[in-house]
C-alpha cells in the first residue's frame, strides 16, 4: 500500500511538473495572452466590455482556428458507391486505388493527395494540377436515379467540369456547377442522375489554370420519390462528349485485369527492407 501510495503521489507531481512546463513554454514561444471569456449577466468586469462595451478596446484577431474532423470522413454517406469518397484509405504503398489520374488522354496512376486542415472532409483529399483530370471509381444501382455531389475548392468553379461517367453504354450526365465558391471557398457541385446499369465512375476536369483540391464525393442511390432538392444534371455537348469519349476509352484500357508495377514508395520500402537484411 505505500508502494501504490508512493507512486501515485510521484504521478502526479510528474503530471503537475508537466503543466507548469507546459504554460512556461507556451509563454516563451510567443508571449501569448490568453483573455477571459466575456461575461453574459451584465456585471462588466475584465470580460464583459468589447466591441460592444463601453469603451472598450475591440478583440484581438484570432491566432488560430480549431476544426473538428471525423478521421473516417463522410461517415454519414453509409451507401455511398464510390469505393472511397473522401479519400481517407489512401495510402501510399497501393499499386490500386478507387481514384485515377489523369494526364491528357491516359491514366497515369494514382492522385495526388493533401493531408490537413485545408480539406473539407477528413484528414485527406485530392489535388488536381491544371488541365488533369481525377476519375472515381463506383458501381451501378439498379432501379435507382442517383444523387451526384463533390466540393472542389477553385477559385472558378466554372472553370472545372464534373460528369458521371457509365463504363457501359449510358450516357455521359454533366453535373452542373454552382454559380460561386461557398465561404469556405468550396464550390459545392451536386445534381440528381438517371438510373444506371452499369460500373460507374466520377470524373473531374481541372480546366483552370490553379490547382484545385476535391474532397467529399458521394454517389448515393435515390429512393423513388424521395425529396432531394437538387438540380437535374445535363447532356454534355458534342465537343464535350467527343472528349468524354477519348476519357472512357483511357478509363476503360486502365481497368484490364493486370499486375501493376511497384510504385515509388514500395520501391523505397523494399530496398531500405534489403540494405537491413545484409550481413554486417
Amino acid at each position: 500500500m505505500k508502494r501504490r501510495a508512493l507512486r501515485t503521489s510521484l504521478g502526479l507531481a510528474a503530471s503537475a511538473a508537466l503543466v507548469v512546463a507546459g504554460l512556461g513554454l507556451g509563454a516563451c514561444a510567443g508571449d501569448e495572452q490568453l483573455a477571459p471569456l466575456p461575461r453574459t449577466d451584465g456585471s462588466g468586469g475584465a470580460g464583459g466590455q468589447g466591441a460592444g462595451g463601453q469603451g472598450g478596446a475591440p478583440p484581438a484577431a484570432p491566432k488560430r482556428r480549431l476544426v473538428t474532423r471525423d478521421p473516417y470522413g463522410d461517415v454519414a454517406a453509409a451507401n455511398n458507391l464510390l469505393f472511397d469518397g473522401d479519400f481517407e484509405w489512401f495510402t501510399s504503398f497501393a499499386d490500386q486505388y478507387g481514384w485515377l489520374a489523369l494526364s491528357g488522354n491516359s491514366v497515369t496512376g494514382l492522385p495526388d493527395m493533401r493531408l490537413g486542415a485545408e480539406c473539407t472532409s477528413g484528414l485527406r483529399c485530392a489535388s488536381v494540377k491544371p488541365n488533369r483530370g481525377l476519375i472515381g471509381l463506383a458501381v451501378a444501382s439498379a432501379g435507382h436515379g442517383l444523387a451526384v455531389s463533390v466540393k472542389i475548392k477553385a477559385g472558378d468553379c466554372t472553370k472545372v467540369g464534373v460528369y458521371l461517367e457509365s463504363q457501359g453504354a449510358d450516357p455521359s450526365e454533366v453535373v452542373p456547377p454552382p454559380d460561386a465558391p461557398g465561404a469556405d471557398g468550396w464550390c459545392a457541385f451536386g445534381a440528381l442522375v438517371p438510373e444506371k446499369h452499369a460500373a460507374l465512375y466520377l470524373y473531374v476536369d481541372n480546366g483552370g489554370t490553379e490547382t484545385i483540391l476535391v474532397d467529399d464525393a458521394v454517389v448515393v442511390p435515390v429512393p423513388p420519390g424521395a425529396d432531394v432538392h437538387a438540380r437535374p444534371s445535363t447532356s454534355p455537348g458534342a465537343q464535350v462528349a467527343a472528349e468524354l469519349a477519348v476519357v472512357r476509352a483511357a478509363v476503360r484500357q486502365a481497368l484490364v485485369p493486370r499486375d501493376p508495377p511497384p510504385n515509388e514508395a514500395r520501391r523505397r520500402f523494399e530496398a531500405a527492407m534489403q540494405r537491413r537484411q545484409r550481413p554486417r
